[in-house]
């Protein structure tokens, strides 16, 4: 479906530009969808890798405001509020680091080294 309104819906306001309906049903039955301004010609595989992408991205935010503090910031210019989400985003980058070199797994022993 192509959307080319400019009409005001809820709080979002719908691009002059064609935009397209991603509906996506899931093995589960449950049904999500949403816009998307892709050209044309995109293949649908890519749609939905990108599609999908919304849930670690989620995750990530999430991690950020419940143990690194990412809103925890009273910063009185764009620069400093900039600065501190990169500080936090370098943490959770850093987390996940350690996260995945120390995950339990049946076939490496970290105490050897």
């Amino acid at each position: 479906m192509v959307c080319t309104s400019s009409t005001p819906y809820g709080n979002y306001l719908v691009p002059k530009e064609a935009v397209w309906l991603y509906i996506r049903r899931y093995a589960n039955g449950r049904i999500k969808y949403s816009l998307c301004n892709a050209p044309e010609n995109t293949p649908m595989e890519v749609l939905n890798r990108v599609a999908t992408m919304r849930w670690p991205i989620e995750q990530c935010f999430e991690e950020c405001k419940s143990h690194l503090g990412i809103g925890h910031v009273e910063a009185r210019s764009y620069k400093a509020w900039h600065r501190h989400m990169l500080f936090v985003m370098m943490a959770h980058l850093f987390t996940q680091m350690l996260r995945i070199h120390f995950k339990k797994n049946d076939s490496i022993d970290h105490a050897d080294g």
